[in-house]
């Protein structure tokens, strides 16, 4: 998750040095973001977090 919030705030100042007219940013996670599963918290924990960065 560290990693994901440290891309986006990076995202922006390298779009902008390469002078794009736009720039979109993706974000993607699993169906474990939004059902849970009592097997694997740790994967589901961090995909919940990338939908509700979202």
């Amino acid at each position: 998750m560290l990693t994901l919030l440290q891309v986006l705030r990076l995202a922006p100042h390298h779009m902008k040095s390469k002078q794009l007219p736009l720039g979109f940013i993706f974000l993607i996670a699993s169906v474990s973001g939004y059902f849970g599963g009592t097997e694997v918290t740790a994967y589901v924990a961090s995909n919940h977090g990338v939908v509700e960065l979202s």
